[in-house]
């Protein structure tokens, strides 16, 4: 019973990695030669030009005047059957000359995907550093909220706990100070998600009030306590925060530590 199981399991990783071969198969082994067939409303004399900038370098500039000619904005940010854009693809394998040429004929980089993610989403959360210097050299915002959750790159970033990438951010001047609808700031998303690292860069830079509130007014010590993460208590204790700040149901971090049974030390 074990073996079969094992096989069934191998089997599926199998299946998984030959769909992900065939979704990035093209004639130079990018995501944009399954373009053509995802994205309809554009016909085939742009493609041929189309893939001719894609493997232009630098000269690709040579060919905007006859894209720009072959295509609409709306149909350069359309969606396929998956609710993908090009961007999104083109950012999701790290392709950065395609996203290069999207950008000069009005690819729109905050457009999203099913998923309600945009293509600086995708690089953020995908680790593609080339692409997001890429968007900040084409001078595209790199704190935009989401409009489901009003999440900001950074903040998908921090869930991650990837503090390179949040260092970079902000080193191309994304506002890390930006809150989600629900209040959370990066210290709030942080400490729920024990991202360490990321929460002594947010400290130490004094962006955000360490006591900061959300919309259930508790802080980000709150966040730690509730999900027993005491190394996040640590930190945000030796910067300052306070433990004895209530949220609506009037718990502060000792209430919440005792009733989920999480008092494992003292602090």
């Amino acid at each position: 019973m074990s073996r079969q199981r094992i096989s069934e399991d191998e089997a599926l990783q199998l299946r998984k990695e030959k769909f992900r071969l065939a979704q990035s198969n093209t004639v130079e082994g990018g995501i944009e030669g399954s373009f053509e067939s995802r994205f309809s409303l554009l016909e085939a004399p742009f493609w041929k030009v189309f893939y001719a900038a894609c493997a232009a370098g630098p000269e690709w500039v040579n060919h905007r005047s006859q894209l720009i000619s072959y295509s609409l904005p709306q149909t350069i940010n359309s969606t396929d059957a998956y609710g993908e854009t090009m961007m999104t693809l083109a950012a999701q394998h790290n392709r950065v000359q395609v996203l290069t040429v999207l950008l000069g004929i009005k690819g729109d980089p905050w457009r999203t995907n099913q998923k309600g993610w945009s293509a600086v989403t995708v690089a953020a959360v995908q680790n593609h550093e080339a692409v997001i210097q890429l968007f900040a050299a084409n001078r595209v915002k790199l704190d935009l909220p989401d409009k489901r959750l009003g999440y900001t790159p950074a903040h998908f970033v921090v869930q991650a706990q990837n503090d390179k990438m949040l260092r970079l951010l902000h080193d191309l001047h994304a506002d890390l100070r930006i809150a989600a609808k629900n209040g959370y700031t990066l210290l709030h998303t942080a400490a729920e998600a024990a991202a360490d690292d990321c929460l002594v860069y947010l400290v130490k830079m004094k962006l955000i009030p360490v006591d900061a509130r959300d919309t259930n007014n508790e802080t980000a010590c709150h966040k730690a306590a509730r999900h027993n993460h005491n190394r996040a208590l640590e930190i945000l204790l030796a910067h300052g925060a306070s433990f004895s700040l209530e949220n609506r149901e009037n718990d502060g971090v000792a209430n919440i530590l005792l009733d989920d049974l999480h008092m494992h030390r003292r602090f």
